[in-house]
């Protein structure tokens, strides 16, 4: 290959990572405004200046974001249409499963048995990647910084952490982590739902009511937009035992704490009638390989091991300027 050629590769590598980046840096922008919309009454969003720009500015950004995200979704429709019968689909591949649900390339049999079920148009789909995309990128590497923190400040609990660790993997360093795995790590599941009751990522959850009801005296009338204030929910007196204090065990197994606090006192992942947070799934998995991994090669110390953690609120509560010291374990004992 001429000095030429490799110019040429180099360049398509740098421009396929720049259109990577814009892509991320447009869904982040278009979780933003969702937030916006949601706080803001469409009165000052639409006429009052300074909303009204930040309201275009939203706008332009959506309309390339759906648009480019919509043309990759119809590129490899047609590609998947041209593959031959016997080509392999990858069932790894969020897209490519999403576009033959329903197909008779559909890895889990056509139609999952049931006659009347459809296959999913390109607009579905892209719902469905940016609320799965939205809720497991940004949100997840915050609350992987935040569980560090909290780990980090707790010894007691980094030393259960490292013995559940050797009792489900080993010493073996290089054993790879199973899926199977991970649904046997009860303490780390129970540090991460403790930081998520500590510093949730949604101090307030927007809602509505179904129904015209009295909340407190407060006559609330039929689809009246309410605010629910996660952080006191999580900090509640009558629902949690010393609610300021890190402790993990509020979580495992059959605490009794756990089991009889009050419904609805913790709802991490903002539970609602219908749904919950669509990325909770692939966030749980992200959060626990990550933790799994650093944790079981490296010691790690926090830089300043007196501040609280840094939190900077904008449309969520975000962790910053996290400085941790790492040193690579040879043995756990």
């Amino acid at each position: 290959m001429n000095d030429n050629n490799i110019k040429v590769v180099n360049s398509k590598k740098r421009e396929r990572m720049n259109d990577s980046m814009n892509l991320f840096n447009s869904i982040e922008t278009y979780f933003n405004s969702l937030i916006y919309s949601n706080s803001i009454p469409g009165l000052i969003r639409n006429y009052l200046p300074g909303f009204k720009n930040l309201s275009e500015k939203f706008r332009k950004n959506n309309k390339w974001l759906f648009y480019n995200f919509l043309e990759i979704i119809k590129q490899r429709r047609k590609e998947i249409a041209l593959m031959k019968d016997n080509e392999p689909i990858n069932s790894s591949d969020l897209l490519d499963i999403l576009l033959t649900i329903n197909t008779p390339r559909d890895a889990n049999g056509y139609g999952f048995g049931f006659d009347n079920e459809k296959s999913m148009t390109d607009h579905e789909i892209l719902a469905t990647i940016l609320d799965i995309e939205i809720g497991g990128r940004d949100p997840t590497a915050s609350t992987f910084c935040f569980t560090v923190y909290n780990i980090c400040k707790n010894p007691g609990v980094l030393q259960r952490l490292r013995e559940e660790i050797v009792e489900i993997l080993g010493n073996d360093f290089l054993r790879p982590i199973t899926f199977e795995d991970l649904n046997k790590f009860k303490y780390l599941e129970a540090i991460i739902k403790e930081t998520q009751r500590i510093i949730p990522l949604n101090p307030l959850i927007p809602r509505q009511s179904l129904v015209k009801t009295t909340l407190n005296g407060h006559i609330i009338e039929k689809d009246t937009p309410i605010w629910l204030h996660q952080e006191k929910l999580h900090k509640d007196k009558i629902s949690w035992y010393e609610p300021e204090k890190f402790i993990p065990d509020r979580f495992y197994h059959n605490n009794i704490e756990a089991i009889n606090k009050e419904k609805n006192a913790f709802i991490p992942w903002c539970d609602g009638i219908i749904r919950n947070c669509p990325g909770k799934k692939m966030a749980l998995v992200i959060l626990k390989c990550l933790l799994i991994l650093l944790f079981r090669k490296y010691n790690i110390e926090l830089v300043d091991k007196i501040s609280p953690a840094k939190v900077m609120y904008f449309s969520m509560n975000r962790s910053f300027d996290l400085k941790v010291n790492l040193k690579k374990i040879e043995n756990f004992y």
